[in-house]
């Protein structure tokens, strides 16, 4: 009877434990998903004060946008700015990289290393080290004594200011990608290569008939995911300049629109304007993608 009465306690603890946790994140899905994307559909259509059914977020929104030179405006030409340096630098030149390694090139170790220490070190040292290489007394200020000229502030004007975080940006966005596609490389067969080396096949050529069509899983899939995420493209804009000198993202305008002047439902409205406008190209992206074979075995 001491064994049946131990035996039904135990099963007893582990029920609760196992639905505990199964409760747990139950509860974690129907708050931070369910309850969080149900308000994001929600919100647009109700009033910030009155919360009653209204279109008046949808029409601040495309008024706001009409204006020329607007703060969305520019939010949107920066995200764009951000969205096509990604697709066309960063993308072509992280699996250029990821070949480079494979290839074990001379010097692949060092860059390598390079292109990994964004991934390593936290984002706010990064920035801090690259606002002082472009501050007064850093390097740049420094190259620029020894001309005889006097330094501009490359962070603090409109002329230079989204160029700089950009080129920031390209640097620490080669991490990501570049594992991706060496891990889909490191699974190319040694046969495969050997092969190619035998009939003469030179570097450049490799890439493209060999490795790409190989590796074409991942390169659409990372494609595909920047593609529909083209309007949520941004740099680290708050660590650099909080959005002054016309530097603001839409990510970073959505951001300063809720936290900073509390309009909840302005910025929903925003952000489902961002969605429906991203869904042709969610399509399109999925249309190309698949028209292309991907049926590669190896």
């Amino acid at each position: 009877m001491q064994a049946n009465s131990d035996k039904r306690s135990k099963s007893i603890k582990k029920h609760i434990f196992v639905y505990s946790m199964l409760g747990l994140a139950i509860l974690n899905f129907l708050v931070f998903y369910v309850y969080a994307n149900g308000s994001a559909f929600v919100l647009p259509f109700l009033s910030e004060d009155t919360n009653r059914f209204t279109l008046e977020n949808f029409r601040n929104v495309f008024a706001d946008i009409a204006v020329p030179g607007s703060r969305l405006l520019i939010a949107l030409r920066n995200t764009l700015i951000y969205y096509f340096v990604n697709l066309l630098v960063i993308l072509p030149f992280s699996l250029f990289g990821a070949y480079f390694i494979m290839k074990k090139i001379l010097g692949h170790k060092f860059f390598t290393v390079i292109f990994m220490i964004p991934m390593i070190v936290s984002t706010v040292v990064l920035v801090a080290v690259y606002k002082n290489m472009l501050g007064a007394g850093g390097p740049i200020s420094v190259l620029y004594e020894l001309f005889g000229k006097e330094a501009p502030f490359f962070l603090y004007q409109e002329e230079t200011a989204t160029l700089m975080i950009v080129i920031f940006s390209v640097w620490t966005g080669f991490g990501l990608q570049l594992i991706m596609f060496s891990g889909a490389m490191s699974r190319i067969p040694d046969s495969v290569q050997e092969y190619g080396r035998l009939e003469g096949i030179g570097f450049m050529q490799e890439l493209w008939t060999v490795v790409l069509p190989m590796v074409w899983p991942t390169f659409s899939t990372i494609l595909m995911l920047s593609s529909i995420g083209m309007f949520s493209a941004s740099g680290p804009v708050l660590l650099f300049s909080d959005g002054l000198y016309n530097t603001q993202t839409i990510s970073f305008e959505i951001y300063s629109t809720t936290v900073v002047s509390g309009k909840f439902n302005y910025a929903a409205a925003f952000g489902l304007l961002l969605t429906v406008a991203s869904l042709p190209m969610f399509f399109l992206i999925t249309y190309l993608r698949n028209r292309v074979p991907s049926d590669v075995e190896y």
